[in-house]
């Protein structure tokens, strides 16, 4: 009896060990279900599982340009280009005024009571400027 039982314990034993090393072989030589993560400008598309690559180097994630910086890739930090103009927004409020939606600079707008003429200070003040359409001193 006592036997058996120790053969019976022998034959498990080895079934387990059978079965552990089966699935350890299919584990290891099965091949990937990759899951891709996109490329992007630094790297080629990438398995997250195995490392795998596939393809090619993605573009550059680009943020635009504004008065204060040239475009830029929001990826790998690269530049192109050059600072952009102003965004200027018009706010008529007070006589009127413009602010730039990237640096907050302002310029009031100032008009010229005799012809209606009227211009954006673009930074010079409001001191001296002429009207260039009847010539008086605009205030």
């Amino acid at each position: 009896m006592r036997k058996k039982a120790i053969l019976i314990s022998l034959i498990s034993i080895f079934s387990v060990f059978l079965f552990a090393i089966i699935i350890t072989a299919v584990v290891l030589f099965s091949p990937c279900k990759h899951r891709w993560i996109n490329a992007n400008c630094t790297v080629a598309k990438t398995c997250s599982i195995c490392n795998a690559t596939e393809g090619e180097t993605g573009n550059h994630n680009w943020k635009k340009a504004t008065c204060r910086s040239p475009k830029k890739c929001t990826v790998c930090g690269k530049t192109e280009g050059s600072a952009s103009k102003h965004y200027y927004i018009v706010n008529n409020d007070f006589g009127g005024y413009r602010v730039c939606a990237y640096c907050n600079e302002y310029e009031p707008n100032v008009h010229c009571s005799d012809c209606g003429w009227s211009t954006f200070t673009t930074g010079v003040g409001t001191e001296g400027i002429t009207c260039p359409d009847c010539g008086n001193k605009v205030i």
